[in-house]
Formats: structure tokens, sequence, C-alpha cells
């Protein structure tokens, strides 16, 4: 067979393995190796590029990292020597991609950052598919830095860059990553609370997931689907939904992705209480992670058996799994070591590349020393990894500080250790912890603009500073020996470095390695400290961000507790009588209209009194209103009492009040009355400019209903109005009823 007709067949196969991409990840190895040996049998580069791309990008969809990178590594040379813009940019995307999984962000977006360079180039350039973009790999690289976005929480980020890419694929009407573009649009909505958006978008996206058979794009818009209606309490479409992405995940996709659906479908199952069938969920995922070697998804699953089992009781099934699940954690911490050493290999094969293509080839003494300062790091990674796990592992400030201490003096000598705070709202530098000889040690706070201070200098410069001879390069570099170092009282050291602890580009602080001998520390304890400072930064930063999360808990809470006091005390206002206490006239209009439309349905009957003090005017003008506020409040309080558990009473208005007696008659409604017109007779509050009687008396009227849809409210009233104008026709002091 003649090598023209071979390469005519691994480009067909390349062909084949571009429609199994997204459905069948095995079968694109399974293809890919074949057609790999026959590219490498007639030296076919471009082929064995390609090839060695695709696996790549099926290693990475399967979990498997370490031979996605190295796959798609072998493949960047290539595409840099033929300058292939398209593949170029496509092999730095599912770089990003790896290493956002991989949980270093920073890398991430460094490689989408080189294929947003080269996708510059693809619409003037070389590529491999005819059809490839400058915008379309925009829109794909904005997918993907969202993840990030998204990952960090920052959601108007992710929400902006989502909608940037959603719009370029929608005017290009670029279909194969539109369904992703809406499903990723879709899922913020989600997070967001907005359901409603969230379903049209992802139901949307299914429709081109279909299309374009992309099974694990299905699989995770079903996923958002059973999520969204699980929040809409639609709990059949849950299950329902739930089950497709659980089936479309375990067609030889992901065992991470099929994982995290089995999770999500536990914590379904364990909120609507059916614990035996989450428990059965989350072991099945165990089994994937355990028969899949995915080591990072272990432990917490792990967890999450242990601790369901001991919230159920079932303690000898908990012991096992926590059991289990230490012993994984282990496994993973030295797996993730592994991984931080395969990022930092990757970061310099990148730059080597870029390099390249730059055509930067002259490599000046500088650089090499940078490289063997690397090379040095990578072997001792596993070390800043154990540390960056410990410390970021743990919120507590003084944990913190410990632990950089105590790690940091096994692989270093050094007298004095400090970790000081930047306080940008008052521009101070403020000691955190200084320790020496295992003790803590006072340093006082120092002004950011004071010139004499290594940790302003470090932290406004926001560079490592590194002091071999105190005594000889101090001077030289605040121009005094009148002051303290940096925030410390250790005067007598004679080596130091100072490290700035950077976050987002912003300084929040600084941390200090003092040791008494000159030339104490070397190139390695530099680099090595440089590595830890990014741990300690985050771990820091951290712990003073979940303090005044705490606090903003708090204040929320305390502000949360004042507002609804307020609005208890409003509600109060506004339904009670200002002057009595007892409802006004617009909470019995609520009461009675409510009252009335749930007899309307019972046929229940309705008793109301309506009274009014005799003679009242006569009362104030005499007496004075003070007094005659007095009045009403005194018989307000006998209503009030009397009508306590069985009746209603408001002030209706003046000098006025109602009685609303529920399933009364009007029988019950004159003895009540009566009862009520004693009790203010026997108040004995003088009247001595009354018609009536020498003491303050009331008159009443009664009428009763049972409320029919030809009767209303108003009418009502008027008839109780009636009888009270009855009885005042009779003489007063008295109560009449109809």
């Amino acid at each position: 067979m003649d090598k023209n007709r071979i390469i005519q067949e691994i480009d067909d196969i390349i062909i084949l393995v571009g429609t199994y991409r997204f459905v069948d990840p095995q079968k694109v190895l399974e293809l890919g190796e074949k057609a790999l040996a026959k590219a490498e049998g007639v030296n076919y580069e471009l082929g064995r590029a390609v090839l060695t791309l695709r696996m790549g990008e099926a290693y990475s969809n399967i979990g498997r990292y370490e031979d996605a990178i190295e796959f798609i590594f072998n493949s960047l040379d290539i595409f840099v020597k033929e300058g292939i813009c398209d593949l170029l940019a496509g092999a730095y995307i599912l770089l990003g991609i790896i290493f956002t999984e991989l949980a270093d962000y920073e890398r991430s977006m460094d490689f989408y950052s080189a294929a947003e360079e080269i996708a510059r180039e693809i619409d003037e350039g070389r590529k491999f598919d005819g059809n490839a973009s400058t915008e379309q790999m925009n829109a794909i690289i904005l997918n993907n830095v969202a993840e990030i976005y998204k990952l960090l929480k920052d959601y108007e980020e992710a929400l902006a860059c989502y909608r940037k890419s959603s719009e370029i694929d929608e005017r290009l009407d670029f279909r194969p990553s539109r369904g992703i573009s809406l499903l990723n649009l879709g899922e913020m909505y989600y997070i967001l609370g907005n359901y409603d958006e969230a379903l049209g978008l992802v139901e949307k996206s299914l429709e081109y997931m279909r299309l374009y058979n992309y099974r694990l794009g299905e699989s995770e818009a079903f996923r958002v689907l059973a999520l969204t209606h699980w929040k809409l309490d639609q709990n059949e479409k849950v299950e329902e939904y739930f089950r497709y992405a659980v089936e479309f995940s375990h067609e030889g996709l992901s065992a991470y992705y099929e994982i995290e659906v089995l999770k999500d479908y536990y914590e379904y199952l364990k909120d609507k209480g059916k614990r035996e069938a989450a428990i059965a969920e989350l072991q099945r995922a165990y089994n994937i992670s355990k028969g899949n070697s995915v080591i990072e998804k272990a432990p917490e699953i792990l967890a999450l058996l242990a601790g369901t089992y001991e919230e159920m009781g079932r303690k000898e099934e908990a012991f096992i799994y926590y059991k289990l699940y230490r012993q994984y954690e282990i496994e993973y911490h030295d797996s993730l070591a592994r991984q931080r050493i395969n990022s930092l290999k990757a970061r310099r094969r990148l730059d080597r590349i870029s390099g390249e293509k730059r055509q930067v080839e002259r490599k000046n003494e500088e650089l090499r020393r940078k490289s063997e300062k690397l090379e040095e790091i990578v072997e001792n990674i596993s070390i800043i990894s154990e540390l960056g796990q410990k410390i970021t592992s743990t919120l507590e400030l003084e944990a913190i500080v410990n632990i950089l201490y105590k790690s940091i003096s096994e692989f270093m000598n050094m007298n004095t250790f400090g970790i000081a705070l930047y306080d940008e709202e008052e521009k101070l530098i403020k000691p955190l912890n200084f320790i020496g000889a295992d003790k803590r040690l006072k340093a006082p706070e120092v002004s950011i603009y004071n010139r004499y201070s290594i940790s302003a200098r470090c932290i406004l410069n926001k560079e490592f500073t590194i002091i071999n001879d105190m005594d000889k390069e101090l001077p030289e570099l605040i121009g005094s020996m009148n002051n303290v170092v940096a925030s410390s009282d250790s005067v007598d050291s004679k080596s130091a470095i100072f490290c700035p602890l950077i976050v987002n580009d912003f300084t929040i602080g600084v941390m200090t390695v003092q040791n008494r001998e000159k030339n104490a520390f070397s190139a390695y304890h530099v680099e090595m400290l440089k590595a830890l400072s990014a741990y300690a930064s985050i771990a820091v930063n951290n712990a003073i961000k979940s303090m005044k999360l705490e606090m903003e808990i708090e204040n929320r809470k305390k502000v949360h507790m004042e507002l609804e006091l307020a609005n208890e005390k409003l509600l109060y206002l506004s339904e009670n009588d200002g002057l009595t206490g007892i409802p006004n006239r617009r909470k019995f209009d609520d009461f009675m209209n409510s009252l009335w439309h749930s007899f309307l349905e019972d046929k229940n009957r309705i008793a109301l009194i309506l009274l009014d003090i005799d003679s009242f005017k006569e009362y104030n003008d005499n007496y004075g209103h003070v007094e005659g506020d007095r009045c009403i409040i005194e018989i307000a309080k006998v209503l009030d009492e009397e009508a306590e558990g069985s009746y209603f009473a408001a002030r209706y208005g003046g000098d006025e009040f109602a009685v609303v007696l529920p399933k009364c008659s009007l029988d019950e409604a004159l003895t009540f009355g009566e009862v009520l017109r004693k009790k203010v007779e026997g108040l004995n509050l003088a009247h001595g400019f009354s018609k009536v009687s020498d003491r303050v008396t009331i008159t009443l009227g009664a009428a009763c209903i049972a409320p029919s849809s030809e009767d209303t409210i108003n009418e009502f009233i008027r008839k109780t109005d009636s009888a009270l104008y009855e009885a005042k026709k009779r003489g007063r002091n008295q109560i009449a009823g109809i």
C-alpha cells in the first residue's frame, strides 16, 4: 500500500473520530491509537498531531488529565511548526479546561490568553477547519473563561462572558457550540435563581445537543433541568430528568461527570427523605470513582456516606466509611501533589513553545538561571503542595501562622518569622503574629508611608526583598539604621526575606523570615518562599474574608431583627388605635370582611354590637379632653377584657365602639351587651353633665345575621346602627336588638 493511500485512510479516520468527539471518548481512543500507528509508520506529522490532540481531548473527557496533557503537548510542536491557527488555539483551550479542572485557574487563564492571541490570526492564517473563524474561537474561549468566574463565584462576570459568547454564536449561527452557550447561560440563571429563564434556555439548548449528537451536553442539560425543577418543587420531572442525566452520562462518557450527577441526585433524594435510595446513589458514585481511579472524588463521596449513616444512627456503617475516607484523603493529597508538578511542567513547556512561535531562539544567562530555579521548585513541589493544602484548609488566622512557621522551619533555618497585614483604610501595616524561638514577639504598627520600613516598601512595590547582610545592605535600602526592621523587634537579624502577600494584584500584607547569620538564605529558599507565599496569600485572604463575612452576617441578622421589629410595630400601629391600644376601624373592617366571607360558606351566624358613650360631648366640654381620653381608655379596657378569647372588640370612631360575636345568636349578644353596660356603669366615672345618669353610661345596639350572597356587610352594620338608635330613643343606658 503506497504512502498517499495510507495518508488518505488516516484522514478518513480523523473525520470519523470527529463524529465521536462528544459521544464516545473510548471510541476516539480506540480509533486514534490504530491510526496513530499508521501515521508514525509513514511519518505523517500533521495527521499524528491531529490524532494526538483528539486523543488528548478524549482523555480529558474521561478525567485522565496527566495523559491528556502529554498528548496535547505532543501535538503543539507540530501545530506551531505548521502554523495551523485553529488547532493551536483549540489545543490551548483544551489545556485551559484541564487546568480549570485541576483548580489551577491562573494557569488556565494563561492558556486562554494564549488561545485568544492565536485566534486573532485564524481569519487570515492557515487553518485545518475551513469554516473556523476568529469570532467562533472567541465564543468558545469566552464560554470557558466564564466557567472559571463561575467556579470563583463571580457570577456577574461569568454571566457577562456567557452572554457575549451566546451573542456571537447567535449572530454567526454557529450551531455546534450554540447548544453549549445556551446551556451555560441557562445554568447561570439557575444559579442566580431565575428558574423560568433557566428552563427556557436549557430546553432550547437540548435541541442543538440532539442535532449534533452531543451526549455529554445532553446529560448536563438534563442535570440542570432536574435541579431547576427541584427548586420549583416539580418532583415528578426531577426524577425523570435525573434518570436521563445518569443514563446519558453512563454511556461511555466522563466518570467525573457521572459522579457529579449522582451526587446531585443523592442530595435531591435525601432532601425528599429517601435516605436509603440516596445512599444507593452515593455507593454507585463511589464504585464509579473506585473503578475508574477517580481519586479526587472518593473522599467527598465517602464523607457524605459516613455522614448520612451517622445521621441515621447507623454508627457501624458510618465508622467504616469514615475509615475509608481517611485512606482516600491521604491518597488524594499525593495525587494532588503530582498534579501540581504537572501544572508547573506544563507552564514551562508552554513558555518554551510560545518562545519558539515568536522566534525567540537566543537564551541568555538570566533565563537559564530561572530555568534552573524552576527545575528546583518542580523537584520540591510536593513540599509546597502539602503546605499549601494545610494552610488553605483552615480559615483560622492563628492556625495559618502556626502551620507556616512550623513548616518553613523544617526546610530552612530562621530565628524570626512574622506576618503583618495591610489596613488600606487606615494606611497602616499591622502585625498579625511574629514568632521567635517558638515565642510570640511584640511588633509595632507601621505607616505605609514610612520610608524606613522594609515592609512598607515591600507592599508598595509588590516585590520580594532579600537582604543577605543587614549591616551593609539596609542603609543602602532605606537610608538609615535608626529604625526597627520591618515591623519586628528582631533588630539583631543579619539576613531577611520579605514576601508581599498578593491576591488579585492587591497586596494584603507581608511575610518575613529572618536569621541572625549573614547570607543565611539560598536561592532555593527564596524560590520555595515565593511559591509558598501564593498559598499563604490565598489562605490569609480567605481567613480575613471569612471573618468579615461572619461579621457581615451578624450585622445583617441584627438589621433584619430590627427591621422585623419595626415592621411589627408599624403593623401594630396600622391596625390598632393609638389611644386605647385595641383594634381600630381598619382592623375591624378587615376582620369583618374575612369573617363574613368565611361564614358565607359555613352558614354560621354573626352578631354585632355597636355602642357609644352617653353625653360624651358634654363630658369632654366640661371635664376637658384629657379626662375625655381617660374615659375612652377605661371603657376600651372593659371591652378588651370581656371580649378576650371569644369576641373581637374595636374602637369604631370617636366615642363609638364595636364588638363582633362570631357564632352567636341575638339573645347571646343582648346578654353580653348587658354585661358590658353594667361593667361600664360600675366604673363609677362621675358625669355631672349627663342627661341619663350621674355616672358615665353607654348605649348599645345589637343585630344578628347568617350571611348570604344577597346580604352585604354595610347593610348589616346599618341594621345594627338602627338598633343603637332605637336604644337611644328609649332613653339610653340600655341595649336594643333587631
